[in-house]
């Protein structure tokens, strides 16, 4: 996922209310014992809400300097920058958790200490595992960013090669391997395991081409449509538990139709409420450690609580949950003013040319 909205001078707010809202979303599908067992069971398709955003930054942020001969190498680099240091953070967390459930005596039973050695080295390189089912078993959501620097590098490259027509093409065969996916496997919860990597290809291609070609056709006018509107028609999509006959046609027409189309409604929708603009702002922020931090850090919270103090956190469910949220948000915010964007700038000025 794109971390943050932010983009040339047009300030995407809305768009930034999205990314914060489905990220949310994804922290109540993994938390369940902090919501008393509650799971929001279409909340996977945040990830290609995801890619599709993706496409649409990375079009609006890059293609002049890819145009103006930034090269794909260049665009790695910044991609990477970009990318890495909440990645790494998430990562050493998810090892710190490994670490603190052997030291409470709860030895993980398929591991031994070569394999937890082993992951945790290619998790910190970016690397997936080839020890376990699991592409990234430290901190399961950073499958995703695999995908993304894939699509990246893939648009970089190529960028000087793709037309419109072509861009039409890539998505029309990305959507059609998408629907061969739905039939095989009757939804699209796909892409984190090595037996269904596959599905993550079409995946991405088709969200982040589709948000690419947005991008292309979005309005220069500011649409009259309610932003908390868009937002509330995501959260109410990824809220949503569909029959297992309805899912497989709900998660098409959910990728394929109704993102691109939120996406550009709300490229085209500003709110002019302050209020809105700084909570928009704030879930934009922090959307992306969001993202990639809730796993590792709700595991490790609810091992240093049972194991200091004896505390349950699914006892009080879902007060902890609620908890954990505001957590989540306020954490990733001073984490993202202190150490993500203190990084990457120290990273940007050694490797400026």
């Amino acid at each position: 996922m794109e971390p943050r909205i932010s983009i040339s001078r047009h300030k995407y707010r809305t768009l930034d209310g999205i990314r914060g809202v489905a990220a949310l979303m994804v922290v109540l599908r993994h938390t369940g014992n902090y919501f008393g067992g509650i799971r929001f069971t279409e909340s996977y398709l945040a990830v290609d809400l995801f890619f599709v955003l993706s496409g649409f930054v990375i079009a609006e942020a890059y293609n002049k300097r890819l145009t103006d001969g930034l090269t794909p190498g260049q665009f790695m680099r910044i991609r990477l920058i970009r990318l890495y240091p909440l990645y790494l953070l998430g990562s050493l967390l998810g090892v710190l958790y490994l670490l603190g459930i052997i030291l409470a005596g709860n030895h993980p039973d398929t591991w031994t200490a070569f394999e937890i050695a082993t992951n945790a080295a290619l998790a910190i390189l970016m690397i997936p595992t080839p020890l376990t089912q699991m592409l990234y078993p430290i901190n399961a959501p950073s499958w995703s960013l695999l995908f993304e620097l894939f699509s990246n590098a893939l648009y970089a490259v190529f960028y000087p090669l793709l037309t419109i027509g072509r861009m039409f093409a890539v998505v029309t065969i990305s959507a059609i391997a998408l629907c061969i996916c739905v039939y095989q496997i009757g939804n699209l919860d796909a892409g984190f395991y090595w037996k269904d990597i596959i599905v993550g290809i079409p995946r991405v291609l088709y969200s982040f081409g589709a948000g690419v070609l947005v991008h292309r056709y979005k309005k220069i006018h500011i649409l009259h449509f309610p932003s908390w509107g868009l937002i509330f028609i995501v959260f109410v999509i990824l809220c949503l538990a569909p029959s297992s006959q309805v899912r497989p046609w709900f998660d098409i027409i959910a990728v394929i139709i109704l993102f691109p189309a939120i996406v550009y409604l709300a490229s085209a929708t500003e709110t002019k409420t302050y209020w809105l603009n700084n909570l928009y702002a704030l879930l934009g922020a922090t959307s992306y450690g969001i993202y990639v931090l809730h796993v590792p850090l709700s595991k490790l919270i609810t091992i240093v609580l049972k194991k200091g103090i004896a505390f349950e956190v699914a006892q009080f469910a879902p007060y902890t949950g609620i908890v954990l949220l505001m957590f989540l948000v306020l954490f990733t915010w001073w984490v993202d003013n202190h150490f993500d964007q203190p990084i990457r700038r120290m990273a940007s000025n050694y490797f400026r040319e």
